[in-house]
């Protein structure tokens, strides 16, 4: 299954930092780029925890088994619980 394109209003030309231009036209090329530019990664899926003000709360994770994956949640929690 192939993505659809987003209406031309929603798509843009992002410039990496070396100058070079990538034209975004779908949804997921605009977070694998985010995933890529942040996090230096382009797991599917990929896992991170951030504050609504932006902070990074635990170490993003690939696909794990169901055990780290709580126990990661539960961390994340945590230190969400000490910025308040």
């Amino acid at each position: 299954m192939t993505e659809r394109s987003w209406p031309e209003t929603y798509q843009f030309d992002f410039q990496y930092p070396n100058g070079r231009i990538k034209t975004i036209n779908t949804i997921g090329e605009k977070w694998a780029t985010f995933q890529s530019l942040n996090f230096e990664s382009a797991s599917q899926p990929f896992y991170v925890l951030m504050s609504p003000d932006n902070v990074l709360l635990n170490q993003p994770i690939q696909y794990t088994d169901k055990v780290t994956y709580e126990n990661w949640l539960k961390q994340g929690l945590q230190k969400f619980k000490t910025l308040k």
